[in-house]
């Protein structure tokens, strides 16, 4: 008896409460694939660029001084038992010292990427979403789903077109850059 109560609940909120006079047809549901939409699109792929190669400079020179910390680990362990007692000392705080001060910076570099990242990423969040609001409002679409979507079929999805305005939007940007 609960059951049919819940289904029935779930019948009635699903029917329209009420009816306008512009109301005249059956209502339009459209289907984004956000995510295929994002690795595909021109302003993703170059923010991944432009991330790869403001961090390449930093990380290289993280890579060096990796390579000197390296080095100093193969001194010490190569000739740290025939050292004395003070030189292998300060070998050893230059090790610790340097492995810190590596392991400080590489955390450095991993949360400015992350944090450039969620900025950029908040932006063509926007952007994405007000695109997919053009094409659904010229499209004359209801309703747009962008997740939790068993199937679709090709007249629903709107992904294509949206990335396409995306293209439009970044070759705009570009072009008055």
């Amino acid at each position: 008896m609960v059951r049919y109560a819940h289904l029935l609940l779930l019948l009635t909120a699903l029917l329209p409460i009420s009816v306008s006079a512009e109301d005249t047809g059956p209502h339009r549901v459209g289907f984004v694939n956000v995510a295929e939409v994002l690795n595909k699109s021109p302003q993703v792929k170059k923010l991944e660029g432009e991330l790869k190669e403001s961090y390449e400079t930093r990380k290289a020179e993280l890579d060096k001084e990796q390579a000197k910390l390296n080095e100093l680990e193969r001194k010490l362990a190569t000739e740290g038992e025939g050292m004395n007692f003070d030189d292998r000392s300060t070998l050893e705080h230059q090790i610790l010292s340097k492995r810190s001060k590596l392991k400080q910076e590489m955390t450095w570099l991993e949360e400015d990427i992350t944090i450039r990242k969620s900025g950029e990423t908040s932006r063509l969040i926007k952007l994405l979403r007000e695109v997919i609001g053009e094409v659904a409002k010229e499209k004359k679409i209801d309703l747009v789903f962008e997740g939790a979507v068993v199937y679709t079929s090709d007249r629903v999805d709107l992904s294509g077109a949206v990335l396409e305005r995306l293209q439009e939007h970044f070759d705009k940007n570009a072009k008055s850059q």
